[in-house]
């Protein structure tokens, strides 16, 4: 990130409201790489705000949720799987003992080594891992205990 000093600004009531900013958000942070306590002394003399560099792509992605990542066609197969599993479990998914999305996640990546694209219902196996994968992490935030003995 490039830091800007806030005493390049002449006029002295924009300086001040940036300080007042800077000082209701924690900033200044850091000045040249440098802490508040290895600055020193002079850092209330000096305030600075931390610009993001353009550049940067660990700063652009890091701060939001970039949704136009998820590919539409994958995330309409999964629709699509889920819809169908809501079907065959009328129980809802979130009754099933987890080790159950745990074994399924294994099938469907033990059929892709063996070369399977699809499932007998013509479905992707991965999209299908992809779509356990989400239920059994639900699951377990929501406290369920992934346990293998009977």
């Amino acid at each position: 990130m490039k830091v800007f000093s806030l005493d390049k600004f002449k006029a002295s009531d924009v300086q001040e409201e940036l300080k007042e900013d800077a000082l209701e958000d924690g900033w200044p942070q850091k000045s040249d790489g440098m802490t508040r306590e290895e600055f020193g002394s002079c850092w209330s003399e000096s305030w600075a705000v931390e610009v993001p560099d353009p550049n940067d792509t660990a700063t652009i992605k890091g701060s939001k949720l970039e949704y136009h990542l998820l590919p539409p066609e994958q995330l309409a197969g999964m629709a699509e799987i889920l819809n169908k599993g809501e079907i065959s479990h009328v129980t809802g998914y979130m009754e099933i003992n987890p080790r159950h999305y745990w074994n399924a996640v294994f099938r469907h990546l033990m059929a892709i080594r063996r070369g399977e694209r699809l499932d007998e219902e013509g479905n992707s196996h991965a999209l299908a891992i992809a779509c356990n994968g989400v239920i059994l992490d639900r699951q377990l935030k929501a406290g369920k205990e992934l346990r293998f003995e009977k």
